[in-house]
């Protein structure tokens, strides 16, 4: 999906590709296990949330994705023992997840556990901006939601999906700041399956057009990601791009009057930074480059 190119073209967003085939990995094992009950599917699943955890921390939601192929449906009982089981081994990763972190010097926020259950709201600085309430109410919605989605379709289980996979950056728990790309790669998975679970629910009549409207779909997804990563090619197409989508950015600006200086560009350097005190009068380090600019040109 075109909103996934950050993974594709930055090397520090690869640990959400590599965390997210662990996780489907382990959700594969985890349904084996369930299914039959055999230890190798154990083990398998085992090495699948131990690799999950270690590529990205995103990978503690293995746990309550397995929830959603274990809690019973119609026709489908509830393998109780099975499931702990499996919830067991991933809960004894994550903790030993968070030991290597502890021995590694690594900060471990004991405050973010209050943020459960305490509400606040988010600046700029906080993990999404307008922040998010948290606490047993929002608990208890969650879970009717839940069992309402679980119960409803597979395309309920695809919005189940991206539910959990948005937990982590949703500001409950203040572990990333700001929103990227990346952060919608596990999730965009969910909104995958809800959306061919739909496609192949619809009348037998309309699935010839569900399915060319989904192959227009993937073609244009994979048309937009080239073209986005294409983007990440050096800093002056990333910033130029950003800024045609963001016109109102003084940081933007300012970078692209950095970069065209460094390219001994002075006039579109000057216009820039020019551009970026008209958004932003006070910001200051553009006022100082554009005064050693004029300087060095005087």
């Amino acid at each position: 999906m075109p909103v996934n190119s950050e993974v594709t073209a930055w090397v520090s967003g690869r640990t959400f590709s590599l965390c997210t085939f662990f996780l489907l990995a382990g959700s594969l094992f985890a349904h084996s296990f369930l299914k039959n009950g055999r230890r190798p599917a154990l083990a398998l699943y085992w090495l699948a949330s131990a690799a999950a955890l270690l590529s990205h921390e995103s990978g503690a939601l293995l746990t309550p994705l397995v929830a959603l192929i274990a809690v019973p449906s119609p026709g489908k009982p509830f393998q109780r023992r099975l499931f702990f089981l499996l919830a067991a081994v991933s809960g004894g990763n994550a903790l030993v997840y968070l030991w290597l972190r502890h021995i590694a010097g690594a900060a471990i926020p004991a405050a973010s556990l209050r943020l459960l259950w305490r509400p606040f709201s988010g600046t700029d600085g906080d993990p999404v901006a307008g922040g998010c309430v948290a606490g047993p109410r929002r608990v208890r919605r969650t879970g009717r939601l839940w069992c309402k989605l679980h119960s409803a379709s597979p395309a309920g289980l695809g919005l189940l999906w991206m539910l959990l996979a948005f937990i982590p950056f949703s500001g409950i728990v203040p572990l990333f700041r700001g929103i990227a790309e990346r952060y919608t790669y596990l999730a965009s998975a969910g909104f995958a399956i809800a959306l061919v679970s739909v496609i192949f629910s619809a009348p037998r009549q309309c699935l010839g057009v569900g399915l060319g409207v989904l192959a227009l779909w993937a073609g244009w997804g994979g048309w937009r990601t080239h073209s986005r990563v294409s983007d990440w090619s050096d800093e002056l197409t990333l910033y130029s791009s950003s800024l045609k989508a963001t016109p109102n950015s003084h940081v933007l600006a300012y970078n692209l009057g950095v970069k065209y200086g460094e390219a001994k560009d002075s006039q579109r350097s000057e216009e820039y930074y020019r551009r970026s005190l008209r958004l932003y009068p006070g910001y200051f380090a553009a006022k100082v480059n554009l005064a050693n600019l004029l300087q060095k040109q005087a």
